[in-house]
């Protein structure tokens, strides 16, 4: 899984949505992702957006994210989303045309799809719904970076 969303972000040119109860699985705080993260963010220009249920362990267990969003804000979003109840699966979109969905009760195993724009707008408007629910945007200073 971890691979998989590393290669979406490689792939990723101007936008990358996440859907997950937290980032303490996948790899989120590899120097492998953060280096992905940037290179989308600084080198491409992408957007990124991150929608979580839990937001407790992005300071601890992923700084290096946190510093991306402290430096590149304006490119880079995080929301600990209201919906209630939040989904019980797990998904990112790259560009409209890239998904990856993993069961939350299944941490190591899910669907991958490249270049399927209809998959993948089932996902992104999926991600589009909770966004626009609403919730706390996230700031480093409120977890004292």
């Amino acid at each position: 899984m971890s691979i998989a969303i590393d290669e979406m972000i490689a792939r990723t040119q101007r936008e990358f949505v996440c859907l997950d109860e937290n980032l303490t699985l996948q790899g989120w705080e590899s120097k492998a992702r953060f280096d992905q993260l940037h290179d989308a963010i600084i080198v491409r220009g992408a957007k990124v957006r991150i929608a979580l249920s839990d937001t407790r362990s992005l300071s601890g267990r992923a700084p290096r994210i946190m510093s991306l969003l402290r430096t590149h804000g304006h490119k880079l979003s995080i929301l600990k989303a209201r919906a209630r109840p939040f989904p019980d699966a797990a998904l990112a979109v790259a560009d409209g045309q890239h998904a990856l969905f993993r069961p939350v009760l299944v941490q190591s195993r899910g669907f991958l799809f490249f270049e399927n724009s209809g998959i993948s707008k089932t996902y992104l408007n999926r991600f589009e719904v909770i966004w626009q629910q609403g919730g706390s945007l996230v700031f480093p200073e409120a977890f004292g970076l």
